[in-house]
């Protein structure tokens, strides 16, 4: 997000011709459509496409808490993340939110996306009027009842928390080359971004993390999920595209998945996943077969050196009961001393 000071004359320049080839580089056919459609109306509100509509001035739709608040302009809430301070603003908003946007579209399916899209952006300008409010309560400062920002970051923050939390633990690169932990990427780009380039909005920017971490961590999902019955509760699959994290080998082949925007079927094993996810499944099948074949093998072989397989029935040991004491001891003949080690064999392979 960024803070409005002032109106800027816009123009077209080189940033929407890399953005441009960006989209191009990933495919048009590639982009999902809740992803290309927001896209492309960030880029046509910047270009001006839309004949007959009011273009409004910056400071008409930024985000504040006198112009909302006070003022009761609501729509700002809304209005504000379609519009930026300049092309390079929305060159680097649409170019993250490009590939978060495929990301989590295709694991959601769009419908699911588009909803999320749009509590996100309405969360995020409501968390920063509050944050903005709370500022000006604690420092006595009314510069944060003024301080306006409009921009698509603060919602693309959000998105990098869900992005992050469904990924296995590991390290990213910050502005492709600083290496942090991927859990605390977010809070490491928000510092980074606010020195590289101090006009940008820190309260849209924490604002957007903690959105994310509500939803993540928090009741943000459980609330979204009122409106339809909560009924997300009762799958073994994350609907919002990602395993739970608490799943079993064996649940695991029963779950339920919300991919492409389809719900309520039966899903196969792997189906929905990342290919981290499918690797790791394929890995635990191929292990499950192993074992099986290696313990029927062993269950064979120690039934054929026990003589059961060739007709030959030995004779059970004598069974003595508790208060008699164990067994006596007695020499083992070579037949029983090799099936007593074909069980050893067999008990460590079940360990």
């Amino acid at each position: 997000m960024w803070p409005i000071r002032g109106g800027r004359h816009r123009r077209p320049g080189i940033a929407l011709v890399l953005l441009a080839f960006q989209m191009a580089q990933a495919g048009f056919q590639n982009i999902p459509p809740v992803t290309l459609a927001t896209l492309a109306a960030n880029v046509a509100m910047f270009l001006r496409l839309f004949r007959g509509f009011h273009y409004p001035k910056l400071g008409e739709v930024c985000v504040s808490v006198v112009h909302v608040w006070y003022q009761g302009d609501w729509k700002r809430l809304i209005y504000a993340a379609f519009f930026h301070a300049d092309e390079w603003h929305l060159y680097y908003n649409m170019a993250s939110f490009m590939w978060k946007g495929i990301t989590l579209e295709r694991r959601m399916g769009s419908a699911r996306f588009l909803y999320v899209l749009a509590v996100f952006t309405v969360c995020t300008h409501s968390l920063l009027l509050g944050l903005n409010y709370s500022m000006d309560h604690f420092f006595h400062q009314s510069s944060y009842l003024a301080d306006c920002a409009v921009g698509f970051s603060g919602v693309i923050f959000a998105l990098k928390v869900l992005t992050t939390h469904y990924l296995p633990p590991g390290m990213t690169y910050i502005m492709g080359w600083l290496p942090v932990p991927r859990k605390i990427a977010c809070w490491v780009e928000l510092v980074v971004i606010q020195i590289l380039i101090p006009r940008a909005s820190f309260m849209g920017h924490l604002s957007g993390i903690l959105v994310g971490l509500l939803f993540t961590s928090g009741p943000l999902r459980a609330i979204m999920d009122l409106p339809f019955g909560g009924w997300t509760r009762h799958r073994y699959h994350d609907d919002y595209g990602a395993p739970e994290r608490r799943h079993t080998r064996a649940t695991r082949q029963q779950s339920y998945t919300y991919h492409a925007g389809a719900t309520g079927f039966r899903a196969q094993e792997g189906a929905g996943l990342t290919e981290e996810e499918e690797l790791e499944v394929a890995m635990q099948q191929s292990l499950r077969e192993y074992e099986q074949k290696t313990t029927q093998a062993a269950i064979q072989e120690s039934v054929r050196d026990t003589g059961v397989a060739g007709g030959r029935h030995p004779s059970a040991p004598p069974m003595h009961s508790a208060l008699e004491g164990p067994p006596p001891s007695a020499p083992l003949s070579d037949l029983e001393a090799l099936r007593q080690r074909r069980l050893t064999r067999l008990e460590q392979l079940h360990r």
